[in-house]
């Protein structure tokens, strides 16, 4: 008999459930949690909405990976809040950390270092080379190749195309909020068909999505082929 598949090992479990725990006052008030999912790994869900669920679930099976991620969720957080209704507002995290005093950048870095010494993460870079990593690449991904991580299982368009626009959060917290309120006016038979509804939207979003990614894809691909073979007018 087969040995049931496992994606992440004892060790790991054990390094990100102490990353876990180094953030779980950080966001105790955020609409973030990481669960874990036994031989999956660990969850990372945000944006609850009732009757819905999470808009967003994000595995992790590299403690690494996972602190890197909740550092970046934590640090944009921070930046929007300092950017408030700043001319700031309009740039993105990591102009806005530029444009910070630097013992505002050391405040930060010194807290980065403290949350990787709670979670046991080693190998920090130095002073001098964390300014610009801070906000890049979201899961430490940079290290590995596109095609490592495709088979890794660590490379997924939907988490990469996640919008880091500062109006982001904003709008998706608004349209929880809104939705709230009609199922919360509506009467029972309204609701169970407003969810109907909701889930139809979803599913057909979904569709949609695909279906742009499999047309980029291809686009991409036709533009590579043309570049090392030629197009058929040449």
């Amino acid at each position: 008999m087969n040995k049931k598949q496992t994606y992440i090992t004892d060790e790991e479990k054990e390094k990100c459930q102490k990353v876990v725990d180094a953030f779980a006052e950080l966001f105790e008030n955020e609409d973030l949690a990481v669960v874990n999912a036994g031989k999956y790994g660990f969850i990372k869900l945000q944006y609850y909405r009732n009757h819905v669920g999470f808009d967003n679930a994000f595995s992790f099976n590299d403690s690494r990976h996972l602190f890197n991620d909740l550092w970046d969720e934590w640090l944009d957080t921070q930046l929007l809040d300092i950017a408030g209704d700043t001319p700031m507002a309009e740039m993105d995290y990591g102009d806005i950390l530029k444009c910070l005093p630097p013992e505002k950048q050391q405040e930060l870095l010194d807290m980065r270092k403290r949350l990787a010494e709670k979670a046991g993460i080693e190998d920090m870079p130095d002073k001098t080379t964390q300014t610009k990593p801070l906000t890049a690449d979201k899961r430490g991904e940079n290290k590995m190749s596109v095609l490592e991580r495709l088979y890794m299982g660590n490379l997924c368009p939907v988490e990469e195309a996640v919008p880091h626009d500062t109006e982001y959060r904003t709008l998706s917290n608004k349209i929880g909020e809104e939705r709230e309120y009609f199922e919360g006016i509506l009467s029972a038979e309204d609701r169970e068909r407003f969810e109907k509804w909701n889930t139809m939207v979803f599913r057909y979003e979904d569709i949609t999505e695909y279906a742009n990614f499999a047309q980029g894809f291809r686009l991409g691909a036709m533009l590579t082929s043309e570049i090392f073979i030629g197009s058929e007018s040449e």
